[in-house]
C-alpha cells in the first residue's frame, strides 16, 4: 500500500471516529428513552415517566388477588389534599414506611368495605358481590346511591382535616398498588388507582386501625434529584439537550413565577428531581412534563410542570401542597 493510501485510510478511519463520537453523544438523551421514542416521548431517565397502565394491582389488592408474601415495600404519603398529577413518586411530600402487620391491617379494612360504581349510563349502581371461595363479580345494587353519599361525605371530611393518604405498595415483579385514602371518623372511603383492567370501583369501610398514628409518623424525606453528584447546570444541560428548546421554556416559566417566588423566596438552586420528567407528542398534541427541586429563602419543595405553549404549575413546599387555584398560565 503507497503512501497516498495509508494517508487515506487514517483520514477515513479519522472522520469515522468522528461522526461515531459525534452521534453517540446525540443518542445519549435518546436511549433512556428507547423504545418510547418511537411513540413520541422521550425522557430524562428510564424512572421519568408513569408507571405502565398494565403494572397497577390497585383493585387487585383490595379484592384479595395478590400474593401479599411478594409485597417488596409499603409507603403511606400523607398527601393531606385531594392532588392530581404528582404520581407515581410524589416527590417533597411527607411518608412513612408500612411494616407487613399494617399492610395486611391495611388490606383487610379495604377488602371487607362496600364496593360500588355508577353504571356507564348512570341510572343505577353496581356492587361487587365476593360470595367466599368464588370470585367476585358485579351485581345491581339499589342501595349504591347511600354508599355514594358515604364515599363523598368521608372524602370532604378528609380534605377538610387535610387528612387525605395514600398506601403505596411495590410488588417484586415491579407491579404496584396505589390507594387513595379519605379517612373519616366515622369510616373510611377510598379509591384504588388503575388505568387498565377490568375493575373500577371505589369503597367505603370501617375506620383503619392505628391509622392516625401512621400518618403522624410521616415525615418529609430529603428530596432525590437526577445525577446529585453533578452540577445544577450539567443537569439543566441534560435536560436541554435531550428536550430541546422545550425544557428551557418550562424551566423559565418556573423561574418568572410569581407564584413560585411568593412561596420559595428568592431561588436559590433549581434542578430536575425525582420523578415525572418527559415530554410526550401525539396526533397534533404535545407537551413536556417535569419536575424541579427548588431551594429558596424561605424553603424547599418540589414544583411541577406540563404543558407547551401555556403551562400548569403545582407545588409542594415544606411537604405541604400548595394552593393551586391559580396554576395554569400563559407565559
Amino acid at each position: 500500500m503507497n503512501i497516498k493510501k495509508k494517508l487515506l485510510l487514517i483520514i477515513i478511519i479519522i472522520l469515522t471516529s468522528l461522526v461515531g463520537l459525534i452521534a453517540l453523544t446525540s443518542l445519549a438523551g435518546i436511549f433512556p428513552s428507547f423504545p418510547q421514542v418511537l411513540f413520541g416521548q422521550l425522557q430524562l431517565t428510564r424512572e421519568s415517566v408513569p408507571i405502565s397502565p398494565r403494572a397497577y394491582q390497585s383493585a387487585e389488592f383490595i379484592l384479595g388477588q395478590v400474593d401479599l408474601s411478594a409485597i417488596k415495600r409499603g409507603v403511606y404519603i400523607h398527601l393531606q389534599d385531594d392532588l392530581l398529577f404528582w404520581d407515581p413518586v410524589y416527590p417533597g411530600f411527607p411518608q412513612t414506611e408500612l411494616n407487613g402487620d399494617e399492610i395486611r391491617q391495611i388490606q383487610e379494612v379495604l377488602s371487607g368495605g362496600l364496593l360500588f360504581t355508577e353504571d356507564y349510563l348512570g341510572q343505577g349502581f353496581n356492587c361487587v358481590d365476593r360470595a367466599p371461595g368464588k370470585e367476585p363479580v358485579w351485581r345491581s345494587c339499589p342501595e349504591g346511591g347511600f354508599y355514594q353519599d358515604q364515599f363523598l361525605d368521608y372524602q370532604l371530611e378528609a380534605g377538610l382535616d387535610q387528612a387525605v393518604g395514600l398506601v403505596l405498595i411495590y410488588f417484586a415483579n415491579g407491579k404496584v398498588a396505589e390507594i387513595r385514602i379519605y379517612p373519616g371518623e366515622l369510616g373510611t372511603a377510598y379509591q384504588p388507582y388503575e388505568k387498565a383492567g377490568d375493575w373500577w370501583f371505589v369503597g367505603v369501610g370501617d375506620p383503619i386501625p392505628g391509622l392516625e398514628q401512621i400518618s403522624s409518623q410521616a415525615r418529609v424525606e430529603p428530596i432525590q434529584v437526577l445525577w446529585p453528584e453533578k452540577t445544577a447546570e450539567y443537569a439543566h444541560d441534560r435536560g436541554r439537550r435531550v428536550f430541546g428548546s422545550r425544557y428551557e421554556k418550562a424551566l423559565v416559566a418556573v423561574l418568572k413565577s410569581s407564584q413560585v417566588r411568593e412561596v420559595f423566596g428568592p431561588i436559590q438552586e433549581i434542578r430536575p428531581a425525582l420523578g415525572n420528567n418527559y415530554y410526550s407528542s401525539w396526533m397534533d398534541s404535545s407537551a413536556i412534563f417535569l419536575s424541579f427541586y427548588i431551594r429558596g429563602s424561605q424553603g424547599e419543595g418540589v414544583v411541577i410542570i406540563q404543558g407547551e405553549d401555556c403551562f400548569d404549575l403545582r407545588m409542594v413546599f415544606e411537604g405541604k401542597p400548595q394552593p393551586d387555584s391559580d396554576s395554569y398560565f400563559c407565559p
